[in-house]
């Protein structure tokens, strides 16, 4: 699918993901509404570091806000690879190799 499912990250990421904030202008300082939410256009703010679930077993994504399986960043997946990263550049790691099992290998330098 040639897309980064990191927010913010590549050429090509999510734009409409499920985040109240980034659904919201940053000049609004109040609370927005749903027609922010439930806007067709990309959000007006960036999630930037946010990982989403991704596609489905079928390669199949959908870049809408009302999709939450796929579209809405959580925790777990961020401090994933974020705990990953930290500990590569601790150890001065070069690669990072993510395999098809859900297994990480790493290349020393």
């Amino acid at each position: 699918m040639g897309m980064s499912y990191m927010i913010g990250y590549g050429e090509k990421y999510p734009v409409r993901v499920r985040h109240k904030a980034a659904s919201c202008p940053p000049s609004i300082r109040t609370p927005c509404g749903k027609q922010y939410y439930n806007s067709q256009s990309s959000n007006p703010s960036v999630a930037r570091g946010g990982v989403v679930n991704g596609p489905s077993v079928q390669g199949k994504f959908r870049d809408e806000r009302s999709n939450a399986l796929q579209n809405e960043p959580f925790i777990e997946n961020t401090a994933a690879i974020f705990g990953i990263a930290a500990m590569a550049k601790k150890e001065n790691i070069d690669k990072l190799c993510l395999r098809s099992n859900s297994l990480v290998s790493f290349v020393s330098s």
